[in-house]
């Protein structure tokens, strides 16, 4: 799987959707708001018709969101649209990506033949800390570099001094910092270390996220990048296909934003499941949990249990969950678990803990 969220495998052999428990995809499990199914109803009689190519109201209230200036701001089909255009814009450069990370980054870049990429490794031992001092050594190097804030898989956040210690050092190489804060709107410190606060100190700073993860609505498809640099975004808005963000988006979206009922409960809401979450599963002998400042948990398989194994295990009862063997720097002893409902996170827990026990392999005594 290269990806999680793929409900469809199961779909595909009759399973129902009400039975499936999907903890690959770090979705907001309270989402998305009560009123959105209604909305989206009331909005079908706009299907027959383009929406906005200028997403005008659209870019209001995101503008107003994150509280930046209209004209930084470029909304796309999802983070995704934005990782690929950046790519198209990077081609030919060198470019760095700590890893374990997002697949995309390199997916993306490896579509142009000629961009060169390092991996500076954020390392198990190292507790999944960010390369710094590794990656300011190569910033000399590098044209643009690639930081997932929180990371994923790994749910490590970056302390807010040490990110803008390396935008300064940055500015002095000419290159190009991009921050993905896709699960940063997770937190409830999120409006305090965002970088958004800091774009028009920093030109080469670009900012991606995604507005579906924490809204739950990923099958409409939204996201944005900003920065402060008008070169950059003129060449980017020249790449970006006309009518490429949805009706449904378009009409939906704005009145999430200003929903911070639905913002402020999701964020206790999530917070709650997941430190219960995190202490049932270290309750697990055979598990090693990372504290994660995402909704998720990257979870190391010990003694002889491997992800793949786990993964089809689980999946016989509907479950699915992230198996991290495809990331760089990763193996098959690696799994992320997004945090779901209360009920729902205590099935996989009983799930885990039964099948762990049936798959470990007592060592015969000689």
């Amino acid at each position: 799987m290269k990806h999680g969220g793929n409900i469809w495998e199961f779909i595909r052999e009759g399973i129902e959707l009400e039975k499936i428990m999907d903890f690959s995809a770090s979705i907001n499990p309270f989402g998305p708001p009560d009123w959105v199914q209604t909305a989206i109803h009331d909005s079908i009689r706009f299907i027959r018709h383009y929406p906005d190519p200028k997403q005008r109201d659209l870019l209001a209230h995101i503008a107003s969101f994150l509280q930046i200036k209209e004209e930084y701001i470029i909304v796309g089909n999802g983070a995704c649209e934005s990782i690929y255009l950046l790519a198209n814009l990077l081609q030919g450069k060198n470019i760095l990506i700590p890893s374990p990370t997002f697949i995309e980054y390199e997916t993306a870049a490896l579509a142009w033949n000629n961009t060169v990429l390092k991996f500076p490794q954020i390392k198990e031992s190292n507790g999944f800390c960010f390369p710094y001092e590794e990656v300011m050594g190569e910033l000399s190097w590098a044209d643009a570099i690639y930081i997932c804030n929180p990371n994923n898989p790994t749910g490590k956040s970056i302390e807010y001094s040490l990110l803008i210690a390396l935008l300064d050092n940055a500015i002095k190489t000419n290159t190009l910092v991009i921050v993905d804060e896709s699960f940063l709107i997770f937190a409830a410190s999120y409006k305090k270390e965002t970088l958004l606060n800091v774009l028009d100190n920093y030109p080469n700073l670009i900012i991606i996220s995604s507005l579906t993860k924490f809204f739950a609505i990923p099958g409409i498809r939204i996201g944005y990048m900003a920065t402060s640099n008008t070169a950059i975004l003129n060449k980017l808005k020249k790449q970006i296909p006309t009518w490429n963000v949805n009706i449904f988006a378009q009409l939906i979206v704005p009145d999430m934003l200003i929903d911070e009922r639905f913002i402020s409960q999701s964020i206790e809401l999530i917070k709650e499941a997941k430190n219960e979450f995190f202490e049932g599963l270290n309750k697990i002998e055979t598990l090693r949990i990372y504290p994660s400042a995402a909704n998720f948990f990257l979870v190391k398989l010990c003694g002889n249990i491997h992800a793949d194994e786990l993964s089809q295990q689980l999946a016989k009862s509907n479950i699915i969950i992230r198996n991290c063997s495809n990331f760089r720097g990763l193996d098959d002893t690696y799994i992320r678990v997004s945090v779901m409902r209360k009920e729902q996170n205590n099935v996989l827990l009983q799930g885990l803990s039964l099948l762990l026990r049936a798959l470990q392999t007592v060592p015969v005594l000689t």
